[in-house]
């Protein structure tokens, strides 16, 4: 099962919603499909989906799934790291009005600069990225974890403070 969601953020995600359904629908993402489209205004053809739901329900789900393809938020994409998952991230983007600045950009490309998701910065490009997720073993960061929210931090702190 491919787990994506698109967090909590008041800004719609069409772009990466819509592209998933485009997936699905042409047959070339055959798994069973379940989105979490927070805000967004497409409404999925071809997948289950819901808007909001329980913490605990998301971790479900990250858990139950083979692939995470999420937004670019921390929160997002450490859920996903816990339970070892696989992960590609389409960060939101200020020029798509999808968010107010391009923080998440960073995020994904600070994170795939470590080896530790796949970043997909242009929406066509999606598909490939899945192909190449299946290629990669999944791994048990829940011991890196900490260690890499430490270093991650103390990145963005010294960043900030220039």
């Amino acid at each position: 099962m491919i787990f994506v969601t698109v967090g909590t953020d008041e800004h719609s995600f069409d772009r990466l919603v819509k592209k998933v359904d485009e997936l699905i629908g042409s047959g070339l993402i055959k798994d069973e499909v379940v989105i979490q489209i927070g805000n967004t205004k497409y409404e999925p053809k071809n997948a289950k989906w819901f808007r909001f739901e329980t913490y605990d329900k998301i971790k479900e789900l990250n858990k139950n799934s083979n692939l995470v393809i999420t937004h670019g938020g921390a929160g997002s994409i450490i859920t996903a790291l816990m339970y070892g998952k696989r992960i590609i991230a389409v960060p939101r983007m200020k020029k798509y009005n999808e968010h107010v600045n391009d923080h998440q950009l960073e995020l994904v490309r600070q994170m795939e600069k470590e080896s530790r998701i796949i970043g997909v910065y242009d929406i066509d490009n999606l598909y490939q990225a899945i192909v190449k997720s299946y290629k990669l073993k999944q791994t048990n960061s829940k011991t890196k974890l900490s260690d890499f929210l430490s270093e991650y931090l103390e990145k963005l702190e010294k960043h900030i403070k220039r």
